[in-house]
């Protein structure tokens, strides 16, 4: 019998479902999962960080292209662009271009090879395009790592990824030294690399060196910048010396989270006020110049900056020059304190022919930008009098003893913590011991309270013998910038030696009391603290008295006394358990 060659759909069908074995569905089982597994494979993304650390300023912004396809638009140098999604592939292709780049063409540097072995990477583009103006030049570089530090591996910490982009810092060493955490990181070169480093989360100060050369300061604050339990990267970046490198940027330690989130470590800074005090008629104005580079012009006489910031643990080289010369007048090397604040005063002659040879120079000391006491005034005092040889200020109305004893030309003293009140000071020449001229240094009227300021000697004892330069005074700057403020010479004053209702307060430092005793009757007693505050006021009407200090504070403490003759006297009493 002849079958028809004719076989309806339906009977196909059948005839399959009829002659289909068991190992025979299994298998296209198998098969059917397996297509489902490899499409999810093939659908599944990867991501990538892509840090711009190229210091070189011809590439400040560019683009990054994955397989064709660009996939960061117009990235900025020391930045971060996070999360980037690609499908990862046996030979992933990775381009660096210009910003203004529409193809992989003319790319700056191209990296492959395979990213299928990870689902997270990180990309750093170091380096420098073309030789030419650097020194030394490092070439352009991709650096790749199959991973992104994220979290810290211990609760507390903060773990890092340290990378060198600095092409022209040499071997560095890193050191913390605000909290005695030692070295981090030593012999470390430019490209190198350290990973996982953890250290507990805190602020640290790390100080960058090169054989015996501080480079610089930075305040790597971990805990402030809410870094605990996180994992970044962080990159030295820019130049140690801008000048010889096309004038690139300077340097700065910079650190990323996975996620792209930049934080800046900054440089530790000291705090500088500048004060041209040189009477000299030659320099009435100056420029300063640090490491060749012109950080203030126009400097007149007897005027003061504020307070400016400059980068700690560095060596300065300081020059002063006459306005608009490059005619170095006085040079000083100087390396500042993290967080310190600096009175630097310009005084002496930049010619010779004066009665006295004091060469220009840059006396530099440490300061206070406002009181320690918040009622007090802080006075620091300098002699920048070329021809006064030896000062000292003695204040005759409320302390009546010296305020500072004797100071060399060029040379400052310690700081005196003023009560808010107001003084009167004689200016001594200490070579003979004769007053010069007395006067008045009123704080109130010049509203100094909880200010502190730098009092000086400023000008010529003999202007004739001095090119007729500007005649000596008391002279104050403030820590805010501008003209000093000269102090009034005190009018219709006795001399120092004349004399007085003789008053006795023994004994001095007082433990548990105190005895007055005076030729007067003493009809009112007004005790002020330091700070200007009364503490306690009595009218006892007689020539001596007893005050028991028991319940003061150690520390000095001022006396009013109204006579019954009308004299008023001013005492110091200081208090010492």
């Amino acid at each position: 019998m002849l079958l028809s060659p004719y076989i309806s759909e339906t009977d196909r069908y059948d005839s399959m479902r009829a002659n289909c074995s068991i190992p025979a569905i299994f298998c296209f089982l198998i098969c059917l999962c397996c297509w489902t597994y490899s499409g999810q494979v093939l659908a599944q993304t990867a991501s990538m960080q892509f840090i711009h650390n190229s210091s070189d300023p011809s590439i400040e912004v560019i683009d990054v292209w994955i397989d064709g396809v660009k996939v960061v638009d117009n990235l900025n140098f020391r930045n971060a662009a996070s999360a980037i999604d690609f499908s990862p592939s046996g030979a992933t292709v990775l381009y660096v271009c210009d910003s203004a780049s529409t193809d992989t063409t003319n790319s700056l540097i191209q990296w492959s090879d395979s990213t299928a072995d990870s689902s997270r990477h990180q990309f750093i583009l170091q380096g420098l395009q073309q030789p030419g103006g650097f020194s030394p030049f490092q070439p352009l570089e991709l650096l790749y790592f199959n991973s992104v530090p994220d979290s810290a591996a211990i609760s507390g910490n903060t773990d890092v990824r340290w990378i060198n982009g600095i092409t022209d810092g040499g071997m560095l060493s890193v050191e913390e030294i605000k909290l005695g955490f030692g070295t981090m990181l030593q012999g470390f070169g430019y490209g190198d690399v350290a990973l996982n480093e953890a250290y507990t989360t805190s602020n640290y100060r790390i100080e960058l060196s090169n054989n015996t050369t501080q480079i610089g300061q930075f305040e790597f604050d971990l805990s402030a910048q809410d870094l605990e339990d996180r994992g970044i990267t962080v990159v030295f970046s820019g130049f140690r010396q801008p000048q010889n490198n096309s004038n690139g940027a300077t340097l700065q330690l910079i650190g990323f989270e996975a996620d792209g989130t930049r934080h800046v470590f900054n440089r530790s800074m000291a705090r500088v006020q500048w004060i041209h005090n040189s009477p000299d008629p030659a320099i009435p104005s100056l420029d300063i110049y640090r490491n060749g580079e012109e950080v203030l012009s126009d400097l007149n006489f007897r005027a003061a900056t504020g307070y400016t910031a400059v980068p700690a643990g560095v060596n300065w080289n300081i020059e002063v020059k006459e306005e608009g010369s490059s005619a170095t007048l006085a040079t000083r090397e100087l390396q500042l304190e993290a967080d310190q604040s600096y009175v630097a005063i310009i005084a002496g002659n930049a010619e010779s022919g004066f009665s006295v040879e004091r060469p220009l120079s840059i006396e530099v000391r440490s300061s206070r930008r406002s009181a320690q006491l918040g009622a007090a005034t802080d006075v620091l005092f300098f002699n920048g009098s070329p021809d006064f040889a030896n000062a000292r200020l003695f204040e005759r109305s409320a302390l009546n003893d010296f305020l500072f004893g004797a100071t060399t030309f060029g040379s400052f003293s310690g700081y005196s913590a003023l009560p808010f009140i107001d003084y009167r000071i004689d200016l001594i020449d200490e070579v003979d011991n004769s007053l010069f001229a007395t006067y008045d240094l009123i704080l109130k009227q010049f509203n100094l309270e909880g200010e502190a300021i730098t009092l000086m000697t400023s000008g010529y004892r003999d202007t004739a013998s001095n090119k007729n330069g500007p005649p000596v005074g008391l002279w104050f700057a403030r820590s805010t910038s501008g003209l000093m403020i000269e102090l009034p010479q005190a009018v219709g004053i006795q001399e120092r030696t004349a004399a007085s209702p003789e008053l006795l307060i023994f004994p001095q430092p007082a433990n548990d009391g105190v005895t007055l005793r005076c030729e007067e009757r003493i009809k009112e007693l007004v005790l002020y603290d330091a700070v200007g505050t009364m503490v306690r006021r009595l009218q006892p009407n007689r020539m001596e008295l007893s005050l028991s200090t028991n319940e003061l504070a150690s520390g000095m403490y001022l006396l009013h006394i109204q006579l019954s003759n009308g004299a008023s006297l001013q005492r110091k009493l200081q208090v010492q358990h």
